[in-house]
């Protein structure tokens, strides 16, 4: 079971999925990287399962501050029937990170202004692996920006943490060579725009379950 790094004190979040009214099951927005590109389905399977409506955007590469990702958050805010929005790109943010294109106040600037503009909403963010290839990152540069998604949530109860990294320590067999990338497809096939794989291996599933906890942590706060 996926730890959840920051869950709001009972009641703190009461406001997050009100607008969906009569006790009604949100839709929820999914905006991924490479991670939710191969854990699509997963992810789509999972969430029907739980008795979701839900819409997942994923393309490898992206982090939270680039146009295409800025661009799919912006519309699942102007769709009022998202009452969850989950943001996974602190991969590609570690990976920023570490080449400097973009700072640590830089990135928690832009993750409060998302938070912001959700008001009213849960938002669930998925935080990064630490240990990966040096192709990516190092493990400072996950730490700094899971620190920085950390102390984000700790000032705004409406924001959950799914705590990728500690899910993960204990199995390496879910991942390929670089230890970030899922075995269900090629690192290759993760840089490009084609079809996600359809065939999920035991990581992708235990993304999708992830995932799927941190958006059930929203209304267990709401239901209080």
């Amino acid at each position: 079971m996926v730890l959840l790094l920051l869950v709001a004190p009972a009641g703190a979040a009461a406001a997050s999925l009100a607008h969906t009214g009569g006790g009604e099951t949100p839709a929820v927005a999914v905006v991924g990287d490479s991670l939710t590109w191969q854990s699509e389905s997963s992810i789509d399977s999972e969430l029907t399962r739980s008795g979701y409506s839900a819409h997942v955007s994923a393309d490898p590469g992206h982090a939270l501050s680039s146009p295409w990702t800025q661009s799919e958050v912006r519309r699942d805010l102007r769709d009022r029937r998202f009452g969850v929005i989950v943001i996974e790109t602190a991969s590609n943010d570690s990976f920023q990170l570490a080449r400097s294109s973009v700072s640590i106040s830089k990135y928690s600037h832009t993750l409060a202004r998302v938070v912001h503009a959700a008001a009213g909403r849960c938002v669930v963010v998925v935080n990064a692996k630490v240990d990966v290839t040096p192709f990516y990152y190092k493990p400072g540069d996950a730490l700094a920006i899971n620190q920085a998604i950390s102390a984000s949530a700790a000032k705004n109860p409406d924001e959950r943490v799914v705590d990728w990294n500690s899910e993960t320590k204990a199995h390496r067999s879910w991942f390929r060579t670089d230890l970030l990338h899922f075995t269900s497809q090629v690192p290759s096939a993760v840089l490009v725009s084609d079809s996600p794989p359809a065939r999920q291996n035991a990581g992708d599933r235990a993304f999708a379950r992830a995932i799927v906890e941190g958006i059930q942590s929203c209304q267990l706060n709401t239901a209080t």
